[in-house]
């Protein structure tokens, strides 16, 4: 009750309920709990204070990796035998082969790993992969020039007909929509362009004051350019005008396709930007060169605990169906808009492939863009129209929403609002590479915590997959795999005796004969 004063066995046993000093030593467990979770968090704002400040560093290395783990299957068809697809293994008849234990490690049996196992070497096959990449980027520059070249003539004949080149058309409707918005009651801060009759051109600007709602007008007229003064580019302001002395006709400025060109700054703005966008490039590049080259066969992140292993798995599974559903998303869109007769059908489908990679948000950003193309084409037919904007987001509905799921749900067994949330917050933090890298990196921390053995990894678990059987399921099929290959490439167990090769194993007695 209030007012009523507490006995000091009541006090104490008030303290100590609300977490006195007493009851972290009667109770240690929750004293430690307490401790770790400060620390993991503290860890965790150190991790990502650690990770904003060095992104100049992250960000080439997390492309590196993820341009390594897209080159990993080509690397592995080339060089890892037995070579594993899923839970199966191919190339694997003369593996246990006696002639292969006999010249292991020697450079006779690099030769019969080549010829009886189809294993190319090792810089080879990195040297093959740089070719395929080559001519896979060669293709890519050629179709989106030919596509932009085609575009602009087609652009060039309107233009030279009297018709209105698509550029002109966009800015038109953009600013149809602005009058449509301000019409229904939405106003926009726009500049007055006004007319007088005799064709003077001026400009009508409201300037506010320090009294609040009071205003005036300033009249700005260009009436003969002959009469102003050559040093500077200001109109003549005419003071003291009145609706009687001027009569002029007045529109608002209109916002898109009014520029009058760029400033030197803004060239110089484009120039740096385009500039760290090649340097970013250059650096991924080396560092996807160097990792490649230090690769191991199978093997891009090294270890033989089950986490690093699993991240592999993982990784390679993730990236591979990604870049396939993508590649058939961007080739599918690709034809449906050519077929149509769309205008940059190949640029489109192009970037479908490529905003795929980008989860949830990706996909509706490639199917928006094409949008006022197909619309102000003059040269398509309604049906055609409408075709050409129902078939690529029939495609991306299609397999974002049924195809990538099934095809990728077992693997990930992440949550949708978890795959969001790690969107917003990877790309906050490194950017549109952040965007990229979110669904592999939740997916590696996922594994991390599954393996980790603590209440609070647990919970964060929880709020992260959606099954907890599938882990677990995951887990064992993983091990038996894993078991399954460690027999097939035993080698050690290939016995000798009684074979054409028994006799060249055997080492010679060592003599010395004195003179």
């Amino acid at each position: 009750m209030p007012g009523m004063e507490m006995s000091e066995e009541e006090l104490a046993k008030s303290q100590y309920d609300k977490g006195g000093a007493q009851r972290w030593i009667d109770n240690p467990d929750e004293s430690m709990y307490v401790v770790q979770g400060c620390h993991i968090v503290i860890c965790f704002i150190s991790v990502f204070a650690a990770c904003t400040y060095l992104q100049f560093v992250l960000i080439p290395m997390g492309m590196a990796y993820f341009i390594t783990f897209l080159l990993a299957p080509i690397m592995d068809a080339m060089e890892d035998r037995p070579y594993q697809f899923g839970t199966k293994f191919y190339c694997k008849e003369n593996f246990l082969h006696p002639a292969r234990k006999r010249y292991q490690k020697t450079a006779r049996g690099e030769l019969l790993d080549t010829v009886m196992l189809g294993k190319v070497p090792h810089m080879l096959a990195v040297l093959i992969c740089f070719v395929v990449v080559g001519v896979f980027f060669s293709t890519l520059i050629g179709t989106i020039s030919g596509s932009f070249a085609d575009f602009s003539a087609v652009q060039d004949e309107k233009l030279e007909a009297g018709g209105k080149p698509m550029s002109v058309q966009l800015n038109d409707m953009l600013n149809e929509q602005i009058d449509n918005l301000e019409a229904s009651g939405i106003l926009l801060k726009r500049e007055f362009i006004c007319f007088a009759p005799d064709g003077t051109e001026m400009i009508l600007r409201s300037i506010p004051t320090d009294e609040q709602g009071l205003s005036y007008l300033r009249l700005y007229i260009y009436d003969n350019w002959l009469r102003h003064d050559g040093g500077t580019d200001q109109p003549a302001m005419l003071s003291g005008s009145d609706e009687s002395s001027t009569a002029f006709n007045c529109t608002r400025k209109k916002i898109f396709g009014t520029s009058e060109g760029m400033t030197v700054d803004d060239i110089m703005g484009y120039i740096g930007m385009f500039g760290g966008f090649v340097s970013d490039m250059i650096g991924i590049a080396l560092l996807a060169i160097y990792i490649l080259l230090e690769r191991q066969a199978g093997a891009t992140v090294q270890g033989d605990h089950i986490v690093a292993e699993q991240i592999e798995v993982m990784f390679k599974t993730y990236i591979s169906m990604k870049t396939a559903l993508s590649a058939v998303t961007g080739v599918l869109t690709a034809i449906i808009m050519v077929s149509c007769g769309a205008p940059l059908g190949a640029v489109f489908g192009l970037l479908a492939f490529l905003l795929n990679y980008i989860p949830n948000v990706g996909s509706i950003i490639a199917m928006v863009l094409p949008v006022p193309i197909i619309i102000l084409d003059e040269e398509m037919s309604m049906t055609t129209k409408i075709v050409a904007l129902i078939g690529p987001a029939s495609v991306q509905g299609y397999i974002g929403n049924v195809a990538e799921p099934m095809m990728m749900g077992e693997a990930l067994n992440l949550t949708a609002i978890s795959i969001l949330v790690g969107l917003v917050f990877f790309s906050f933090v490194f950017g549109i590479y952040g965007a990229v890298l979110s669904v592999p990196i939740q997916a590696a921390a996922k594994i991390l915590l599954h393996h980790t053995d603590h209440p609070l990894a647990k919970g964060c678990l929880t709020l992260m997959r959606e099954d907890k059987t599938l882990d677990y399921e995951n887990d064992r099929v993983f091990l038996e795999t894993k078991a399954d290959r460690k027999k097939i490439t035993d080698i050690d167990s290939v016995e000798l005796e009684g074979t054409e090769f028994e006799r060249a194993s055997t080492p010679r007695p060592f003599s010395r004969v004195w003179r």
